[in-house]
């Protein structure tokens, strides 16, 4: 049977890092890939993703940085979709047609109220499309979609987190339906990957 493959999001990080919510499971589920049960990968897009005050890191090392600080630095990493400005060099792949219409799927299930392209939604905002830093509602949205492309891209078997804009039924299954093959809290894919594997 193959290793299973997992993708934590961001929210399973920030717990890690908080001691909150189901943190312990995230921690198990990290052990379990040192001890060769399962490969657990983190979306390089995390690196982008708003942090407190309304700050961007300013490089993928300090990305890293975070990672080793949690003890998760050996985590695989699955590489967005490039976009310029967004995510870091290095640490995204190219895209085609068909990614683009994946991505854009996506964020119809994840984001239907926020407006895909940029310049648009600058537009509807009064906003400036090269002002910096990019507006944190359409970045966060941005990320969630990418952290779920990554994951589908990769092919992995399971996402992991506790965001009910993932979790709620019928968007689950309208993301199954495009790859996403399982979508789980950290609890639940302890129970299918820790616990199975040790009995």
């Amino acid at each position: 049977m193959p290793t299973p493959r997992l993708t934590l999001d961001t929210n399973c990080l920030i717990n890690l890092e908080n001691r909150t919510s189901q943190h312990k499971s995230v921690r198990a589920l990290i052990d379990a890939h040192r001890a060769g049960k399962l490969v657990a990968c983190v979306p390089a897009i995390a690196a982008s993703e708003n942090q407190p005050g309304g700050m961007r890191r300013t490089n993928y090392k300090e990305f890293q940085a975070w990672l080793e600080q949690l003890d998760a630095a050996d985590l695989k990493e699955v590489p967005p979709m490039g976009y310029w400005g967004i995510m870091f060099w290095g640490h995204g792949v190219w895209s085609s047609e068909r990614a683009r219409q994946v991505e854009r799927a996506i964020h119809d299930v994840l984001h239907p109220r926020i407006t895909f392209e940029y310049a648009d939604y600058c537009a509807e905002h009064d906003l400036d499309p090269a002002a910096k830093p990019t507006d944190r509602r359409w970045l966060n949205a941005k990320c969630d979609v990418q952290a779920m492309w990554s994951h589908i891209h990769a092919e992995n078997n399971a996402f992991i987190t506790e965001d009910r804009r993932f979790l709620r039924s019928e968007r689950r299954t309208r993301l199954f339906a495009l790859g996403a093959d399982n979508i789980m809290t950290p609890d639940e894919a302890a129970r299918t990957f820790v616990d199975e594997s040790s009995g």
